[in-house]
């Protein structure tokens, strides 16, 4: 505190010697701004927070960790589905590469994950047949081939469209998890920008 009073104090008398402190600022507005501008300058030197798209997928039988749930989520009693949409143009280039997955601007990937939530512990992906398929506005239905991707003990299921001619999909997701004969769906509308 002694610190502060001597830096104010000094402060002060530097700036008492000028017409435009004595005119202008009063030693409240004085301090006032000299904590906003620590409080800026402080803040400078921090990192901004980064979302990354690589951490979307869980692990096999691995915990998941707390965090932003993929676009869509579906719960069933003892599993979780989630489900994510995004143009393969916006992919960071290694996830691109660990996904085998090519960028292009009318190209969008879909991103599935299957949660176990039976354990009392956190819940952890597990493998499964997976079969999408997606209906345009006109009532055509195409089938999106699926394929499981692991990496680092991580599994999801990711599928590619083609996005040239439509901007609006309407999916149906059947899932069967492993170790299950109990069929699990969503439905699910995505509009691309």
């Amino acid at each position: 505190m002694k610190i502060n009073n001597t830096m104010r104090t000094l402060w002060i008398s530097v700036l008492q010697k000028h017409t435009f402190y004595r005119n202008r600022v009063s030693p409240a507005r004085l301090g006032m701004s000299l904590f906003v501008l620590i409080a800026v300058l402080v803040g400078c030197g921090q990192p901004e927070p980064r979302l990354d798209v690589t951490e979307e997928s869980a692990a096999v039988g691995q915990p998941v960790e707390e965090q932003r749930p993929l676009g869509h989520v579906v719960e069933f009693d003892g599993y979780t589905l989630r489900a994510n949409v995004i143009g393969t143009g916006e992919l960071d280039e290694s996830m691109a590469r660990r996904y085998g997955i090519e960028q292009a601007a009318d190209l969008a990937m879909l991103n599935l994950v299957i949660l176990d939530t039976r354990s009392e512990q956190q819940p952890a992906t597990v493998w499964g047949e997976v079969t999408v398929q997606h209906q345009s506005l006109i009532g055509h239905v195409s089938t999106v081939e699926m394929r499981p991707v692991e990496a680092d003990g991580y599994v999801s299921f990711v599928g590619t469209l083609d996005t040239s001619s439509e901007r609006i999909f309407q999916f149906e997701v059947q899932v069967i998890p492993a170790g299950s004969d109990k069929p699990l769906q969503m439905n699910f509308e995505v509009r691309l920008d």
